[in-house]
């Protein structure tokens, strides 16, 4: 749902929403299926210096932590800065751009994913207007890593991401004496380029390739943020995303690999008896005669921690999307009930009625985003956890790879490196199976 500034100002105070729990509001190339991620993985993010940045990558595992709490999953961000997939570079990159495929056995095959995410383009179009030789490069370069992660690397997943945007809104110019375009001196519509890369990737979606979608979601973000705001940007240098970028990059391709819904759902019997909840727990009941009353220990929400613009967090429906708390009622009754949430001791209580058939259906409780709640900062606290241990596992692997021969035999993951992680990995996941007592919840059948 997308709010204008009236409503999302108001939004940012109200208390929690009650609705009836249809299907999840699906964004343009988002999926309801099963999600692409299972709860064992080992999974590489593959890419250039948008993924050696990486805030995207913590923020998609902190998600995971919090989806899968229980489940060994394994994250690998193996991104090097100024790289191409296609092995192409502008005349005055001195030296020329590495070439991706040239590390693919060290940092790819050898370490034996499960699910190996690509996000090459930004630099493979050399920031110079469209050309089909070029073009023709990039094609060459994807279908070759397509061939290398099903055969050299036995990837049981692949998937490719669309480069995000160019954004040359507030873009210095870095060499006025430019003779070339490139990194230094941009082609200023060198989007178009990339939007060409991005269309055939997506044209793959037809060979059965799964393609994640981040260049038109990201555009058309920016759009809708410039109709407040028009110097608003993503990319300050017109390449890197900041810190709201990485942030909108986690949302879009988590809504594209299945990972939206609720963070928690409460079941209920019909006869109002008992309860139960899959993330969190239950930590008090009390019937009387036609009254169920819940004491709630709930998940934490999905946070990202500081310098995230919260009006683009907004803008993208998170809390919608993937932090609501479903309510369903089992084998309902012919009767209306009313319902009482309350998130935490200082909120406002949500009081309404609904048959026993929208129970049943399920009804979807969205969360106020307090940033002084007990849930809010227990989010953020994950989301800090996650993001420096992921930067800190990163950097220390890059500096140990880049070392390396690219055919030195130990190339692939370490022991140690391999226990480091499975431990932090342990301890994450432990933060994010912690639920955050406070919610209360109410049940009363009404008279007929």
């Amino acid at each position: 749902m997308i709010m204008n500034r009236r409503n999302l100002i108001r939004s940012l105070a109200a208390a929690p929403a009650l609705r009836t729990l249809v299907s999840p509001a699906i964004h343009a190339g988002e999926t309801s299926s099963q999600p692409l991620i299972g709860p064992r993985e080992r999974i590489v993010f593959f890419g250039d210096s948008i993924t050696q940045g990486g805030a995207y990558v913590a923020h998609l595992e902190t998600l995971l932590r919090l989806r899968f709490p229980a489940s060994a999953i394994e994250i690998h961000n193996h991104g090097i800065s100024s790289e191409t997939i296609s092995g192409t570079s502008e005349p005055d990159h001195d030296p020329r751009r590495p070439w991706a495929h040239e590390r693919f056995a060290r940092d790819v095959a050898e370490w034996h994913p499960t699910l190996l995410f690509s996000c090459f383009g930004m630099n493979d179009g050399n920031y110079h207007p469209f050309e089909e030789d070029r073009f023709s490069k990039y094609v060459e370069g994807v279908n070759r890593l397509i061939e290398r992660a099903k055969g050299e690397a036995r990837v049981q997943r692949l998937i490719l991401c669309t480069p995000p945007p160019f954004d040359p809104y507030q873009r210095k110019n870095g060499d006025p004496k430019a003779v070339h375009y490139g990194y230094k001196y941009p082609a200023v519509n060198y989007d178009d380029t990339l939007g060409r890369y991005a269309q055939w990737l997506l044209s793959l979606r037809e060979q059965g390739q799964t393609v994640a979608d981040l260049h038109g979601p990201m555009n058309r973000h920016l759009a809708k943020r410039r109709e407040q705001r028009v110097s608003f940007t993503l990319m300050p240098d017109a390449v890197h995303p900041d810190a709201t970028g990485h942030a909108v990059m986690a949302i879009v391709l988590a809504g594209q690999i299945g990972l939206t819904g609720p963070r928690a759902t409460i079941s209920i019997d019909g006869n109002l008896e008992a309860a139960r909840i899959d993330r969190g727990s239950v930590v008090d009941s009390k019937k009387l005669d036609q009254v169920l009353e819940l004491a709630l220990a709930l998940p934490v929400p999905w946070r990202f921690g500081a310098g995230v613009d919260q009006e683009s967090i907004h803008l993208e429906s998170v809390a919608d999307r993937f932090d609501a708390i479903s309510i369903r009622l089992e084998t309902p009754p012919e009767s209306i009930f009313e319902l009482t949430f309350q998130a935490d001791s200082n909120a406002e209580p949500v009081v309404r009625k609904v048959s026993g058939l929208e129970l049943s259906r399920g009804i979807s409780v969205i969360m106020p985003e307090n940033p002084g709640s007990a849930s809010f900062q227990a989010g953020e606290k994950l989301a800090e956890a996650v993001m420096k241990h992921r930067q800190s596992a990163s950097a220390q692997w890059r500096g140990r790879a880049m070392k390396l021969p690219k055919d030195a035999e130990e190339r692939g993951p370490q022991l140690e490196e391999l226990a480091t992680e499975a431990a932090a990995a342990a301890e994450l996941s432990k933060l994010a199976a912690t639920p955050v007592p406070g919610a209360r919840l109410k049940i009363r059948r009404l008279p007929a």
